[in-house]
């Protein structure tokens, strides 16, 4: 399994640096540009942000628009099904994106107008929409709020919201969420009220801000 893992990684790496125009182009391409078929070279697609969860991938274009691909047991690739994608598809065309980050099993999103959206597993409430339902395509969280920041860590979530406020939901076995308990949450819960943040990072069983 480690093994697969790290493969999947190493491919969603050099697919990104590929589409983003560092390495060698596809057939009929000169100096790292593809080519469409009658001679014309067709410049690729960068991606400046990306992301890689436990067996899937997200990057964002430089359009703003995102694009998701690799297994899908969960939802994770927000498509709406349960399918396996070896390419990227493009998630949620309406909306322009801004952030990404890739848990094991769920992807947290913030789009341009600083909303907050959450699909794929959500076995211990790491979507935070008050349900232990999983999801296959985007759903907003908080509605009522913008954000700055998200990390997804293995099975919770970290978010920053325009404030500068802290915010964590999901599986809660080893303190992670950090409100004093060992309880999983469904809903985002604010941390440490008195204080505002600026940089979130959510590991396997921990989290960390400043």
């Amino acid at each position: 399994m480690k093994v697969s893992k790290l493969f999947l990684v190493l491919f969603s790496v050099f697919f990104v640096y590929l589409m983003s125009g560092c390495g060698g182009g596809g057939g009929g391409g000169n100096s790292g540009s593809g080519g469409n078929g009658d001679g014309n070279v067709v410049n690729p697609v960068p991606f400046p942000v990306s992301a890689g969860g436990g067996y899937h991938s997200l990057a964002i274009d430089s359009e703003g628009k995102l694009w998701a691909w690799g297994i899908n047991s969960s939802g994770q690739l927000g498509d709406g099904t349960y399918n396996n994608s070896s390419t990227p598809i493009q998630i949620k065309p309406d909306a322009d994106f801004s952030q990404i980050s890739a848990g094991n099993n769920h992807t947290l999103a913030i789009d341009s107008d600083g909303k907050l959206w959450a699909w794929g597993s959500n076995w211990n409430g790491q979507l935070g929409d008050g349900s232990n339902d999983n999801s296959l395509t985007p759903i907003q969280i908080k509605p009522e709020s913008n954000f700055s920041q998200i990390s997804a860590g293995f099975s919770h979530s970290l978010a920053i919201d325009s404030d500068g406020k802290l915010w964590a939901w999901g599986y809660n076995y080893t303190g992670q969420l950090g409100d004093g308990s060992n309880t999983e949450s469904n809903i985002p819960i604010q941390i440490k009220p008195d204080a505002d943040f600026s940089q979130i990072s959510a590991g396997d069983g921990h989290s960390l801000a400043i």
